[in-house]
């Protein structure tokens, strides 16, 4: 097991070199691939340096051979019969590369594309060695398709390279299409803005008059204005991460201070104490939180307000009624105590207190009240209380009709939210 993880760390730094030299060198195998379907833990890559890293470049896949390594069987119809032909046919030797039934893993996944497809790793020898004996059956134009072939580099006959290439043709134009693809002329940096490498003068005509369409039903180009020749990359170099020679780095002029802190949440509460020594650099009481928010220091915004006055469904008279916009409940409403002063407590009245002038018949609400006032609870045939009381504002089955939903315990005159249950009868 131990080897296992040693081996599959191995080939996953591989991969990270191998895209870190493409980059930055190009290619450094066309071979390699990475045969595991899972990436190791990140606790599992340690002692990267003992590894011993290397690679050989070999050569890249034709066309179809590589098409043959990344299609699956049903998109078979886009390759020449007899490769079809081996990722279908039953007999065929590598028709376990194509399997028609797989297992994805959709383990955190959302979409069917982000799941990892379970399938068998190609073997690269047995795939070619089947494509060889196919090959022959190839026509002149599929064997063009399939064979490996030049960068191409196309230009304005006005561009500034156009002439480079032109003096190629005056140059090299009487030499056969093999010879002529082994010509490597520099490209001037200036002239191509700022791309490096070599040209070479492709075969035929770099800029015939007329281009004729390679594709049934689309149009000729009669007024051809624009030039082609063969593109190679430059010579490879090693690379050096390093400022070039002579750069003087500027002075830093951002430093920790200049950096805006980071906002504080709505739920946080920033009143920090300021002696607070070991938290004085990331110390944001001074900072005031933005307008509407919900906390701001240790006391509630307005927005606290509307929060309470829009879950009570309370009017400014003290009643209850449906909820109404903020702006018409706390317009212009500033309360010094931190709350409306039809909200405040009275001394000597524990529990909520709501002017009785506001409220119908000079009385007050029973959630209000305190023990001993005369209102009387009435429990229902399971001994439990009812919060409504038989008064004259109950209905024809003596329930009452007050809106309130708060229930008074009488040992401690603390009112909360509790919903009456359905009983089957009073008394």
């Amino acid at each position: 097991m131990m080897c296992s993880m040693l081996l599959q760390v191995l080939k996953y730094t591989e991969g990270l070199c191998w895209v870190m030299h493409y980059y930055y060198e190009g290619v450094c195998s066309w071979q390699w691939f990475y045969p595991y379907h899972y990436a190791p833990f990140a606790s599992d890559l340690k002692g990267l340096g003992q590894l011993n890293i290397s690679f050989e470049l070999g050569s890249p896949f034709k066309p179809f051979d590589q098409l043959m390594g990344v299609f699956p069987a049903a998109s078979s119809h886009a390759l020449p019969l007899r490769y079809r032909q081996l990722m279908t046919d039953q007999s065929s030797s590598i028709i376990d590369f194509y399997p028609i039934d797989f297992e994805v893993d959709m383990n955190g996944k959302r979409f069917s594309w982000q799941g990892i497809a379970k399938l068998p790793f190609i073997d690269e020898a047995r795939l070619l060695s089947e494509i060889e004996k196919v090959e022959h059956t190839l026509t002149p134009e599929e064997a063009r398709r399939n064979s490996t072939m030049y960068n191409m580099l196309f230009v304005n006959s006005l561009h500034p390279i156009a002439p480079y290439i032109y003096s190629l043709g005056n140059k090299f134009g009487h030499l056969p299409d093999n010879e002529r693809n082994e010509i490597k002329e520099p490209l001037e940096p200036s002239a191509s803005g700022g791309m490096s490498g070599y040209i070479s003068l492709c075969g035929g005509d770099p800029s015939p008059p007329v281009f004729r369409s390679p594709v049934d039903g689309l149009e000729d180009i009669m007024d051809n204005q624009v030039i082609c020749s063969i593109y190679k990359l430059p010579d490879p170099h090693k690379h050096i991460a390093r400022p070039p020679a002579g750069v003087i780095m500027p002075k830093k002029i951002v430093e920790a201070g200049d950096l805006k802190p980071p906002p504080v949440l709505w739920h946080e509460d920033n009143g920090r104490r300021p002696h607070d020594d070991t938290r004085r650099h990331c110390d944001n009481s001074s900072r005031q939180n933005p307008a509407g928010s919900i906390q701001q220091g240790r006391q509630l915004g307005e927005a606290a307000h509307r929060l309470v006055a829009n879950s009570l469904n309370i009017r400014s008279s003290g009643q209850y009624t449906s909820a109404r916009p903020y702006q018409t409940i706390m317009s212009g409403l500033h309360y010094p105590n931190g709350m409306p002063p039809w909200m405040e407590q009275p001394a000597g009245h524990p529990g909520w207190h709501v002017p009785s002038d506001n409220l119908p018949y000079g009385q007050a609400p029973a959630y209000v009240l305190p023990s001993g006032s005369g209102h009387q609870y009435t429990r229902d045939n399971r001994g439990r209380h009812q919060p409504y009381a038989r008064d004259s504002h109950s209905d024809s089955r003596g329930a009452g009709r007050h809106p309130s939903r708060y229930h008074q315990n009488s040992s401690s005159n603390a009112y909360s939210s509790y919903h009456a249950p359905p009983s089957s009868g009073f008394g």
